[in-house]
């Protein structure tokens, strides 16, 4: 996780070269770490390699290895569709897995996807979950319970879990799971209707999209803290947000995302005593978009317009509408 996630990449990377010498155990302990890089990382399929792993571990010999090997398999496997994994085998990996000490928090979480009793047996493999080595296995059963709990109407308790899986991603200064759990923790308040508690989680998600440059996450983030304070008439901190969330919807081209911004950005001033400067960004935004962007994204600027209209009256609107549309 974080940054040992390239520290151990870098080490292997120098240790394979190395293996033609070592004995069978040392090959054994390089592949388990690889295999917990390749699950951890998400970036190369895992399951094709523990699956000639676990071939080779056997041949060798290597029952106890093969055996967590087939474990982790089992579990990536119900990832993708827990009805792919063959019953016969998960019920002999599992209980073989009953059988070591070892293995306690591996065979529950292997028997937990799909599993009737999923939460039971992800709760009773947390406390085997205590090394290092564990901490990937640990966030990934954190989410799962959080998802459980979630699937029951338990959101309190979702959010527990979450919060949980958040200190240890900050614990390994894992900025991508940390800009993922922050998000959901947020989103989650919101739909409790708590904004004033969701306010600081989704402030901080905004910040991490921000170091990552994941424009998808800042502007969602934005967009949503941008509510939250225009609904507490705090023009300026949703000014800011929506001046964050702008940029990041223009490089998506996501147009809609840059009328909502525009509108924020407008309503705050407007709220702020400068009518001519809530009309002028309305009106600088019909213009970039008028020919680019779908007609549904200029029609929401537009009736803004005819809102502000309403709320100043024509006798002032108007004038201050030619003055906008000349100046700009």
């Amino acid at each position: 996780m974080g940054d040992g996630w390239h520290k151990v990449a870098s080490s292997l990377t120098s240790i394979r070269g190395e293996l033609e010498h070592a004995d069978k155990h040392t090959i054994l302990r390089v592949i388990l770490l690889d295999a917990g890089l390749r699950i951890a990382s998400s970036i190369d399929d895992p399951i094709p390699f523990l699956t000639s792993a676990e071939r080779w571990a056997r041949r060798q010999g290597l029952t106890q290895g093969a055996l967590r090997l087939r474990l982790l398999w089992c579990m990536e496997q119900a990832r993708i569709d827990p009805d792919s994994v063959p019953p016969d085998v998960l019920a002999e990996s599992v209980k073989q897995g009953q059988q070591s000490p070892e293995l306690q928090a591996e065979w529950r979480l292997a028997q937990a996807t799909g599993h009737s009793d999923n939460i039971r047996l992800i709760v009773e493999a947390l406390p085997h979950l205590t090394s290092t080595s564990h901490a990937h296995l640990k966030l990934q059963a954190l989410q799962d319970l959080a998802e459980a709990r979630l699937d029951g109407g338990d959101t309190p308790s979702a959010i527990h879990y979450l919060i949980d899986a958040l200190a240890l991603a900050d614990a390994h200064t894992d900025l991508e799971a940390g800009l993922t759990l922050t998000s959901m923790i947020g989103q989650l308040r919101m739909v409790q209707g708590m904004p004033e508690d969701a306010r600081p989680y989704l402030r901080r998600a905004m910040d991490l999209a921000q170091s990552e440059n994941n424009d998808l996450a800042l502007l969602t983030q934005a967009s949503l803290l941008a509510g939250i304070e225009l609904q507490a008439s705090r023009w300026k901190e949703a000014a800011k947000a929506a001046l964050i969330q702008i940029p990041a919807a223009l490089r998506r081209h996501n147009w809609m995302a840059v009328a909502d911004g525009s509108i924020t950005l407008s309503t705050t001033a407007l709220n702020s005593d400068a009518a001519a400067d809530a009309i002028g960004i309305l009106v600088r935004c019909n213009r970039s978009m008028t020919g680019q962007a779908p007609q549904g994204a200029v029609n929401l600027i537009r009736a803004r317009l005819v809102e502000i209209r309403y709320l100043l009256g024509p006798e002032v609107f108007d004038p201050l509408l030619i003055e906008q549309a000349q100046a700009h």
